[in-house]
């Protein structure tokens, strides 16, 4: 399943690529606006064609605001967020991307979405922290959240690009 949709804009006669999560069918419809665009993309070599790759990727803070508050919102309901607060008991529980190569070793900050301070074995509502060093994209692609969180990021957002203005 495709994650992240890059689309090119052009606008005054220049060509931009954006990074969206809408699919094809709602971007064409809402256009490249708000909290829809992950980020923008460098034109490649001449050619044409995106470069997907950290290197020139300009993030839309708008749309890491908003990532960051659906997060919150949404991830104390996910099961291994859950779960992992219970063994811990006392602490803080890191929302991890899921791209990263190895969750359960030491995890790169770029890959560490988040965090939600723990008691007694349960997320204290109003905790969350967003990790300083998180990256939408790095070496290893794109943010992959839980299959869960993303759905409602991706829901949301074409609730939001459908809306009537």
């Amino acid at each position: 399943m495709e994650r992240v949709f890059v689309f090119t804009v052009w606008e005054s006669g220049e060509a931009t690529d954006y990074a969206t999560v809408l699919p094809p069918e709602v971007f064409s419809k809402a256009g490249a606006a708000g909290e829809a665009i992950v980020g923008a993309l460098p034109r490649g070599g001449g050619n044409g064609d995106a470069s997907v790759s950290p290197e020139g990727f300009v993030p839309n803070e708008v749309f890491s605001r908003f990532l960051h508050s659906l997060v919150a919102e949404h991830a104390p309901s996910i099961p291994s967020i859950q779960a992992e607060a219970e063994r811990i008991g006392n602490g803080w529980v890191s929302v991890i991307d899921r791209r990263t190569p190895n969750p359960k070793g030491p995890v790169p900050p770029e890959d560490i979405i988040g965090a939600f301070q723990v008691t007694a074995g349960r997320v204290v509502p109003g905790s969350y922290v967003a990790g300083e060093g998180y990256r939408l994209l790095t070496e290893r692609g794109f943010f992959h959240l839980d299959d869960g969180l993303h759905k409602k990021l991706v829901d949301e957002l074409i609730a939001r690009a459908t809306q009537a203005p």
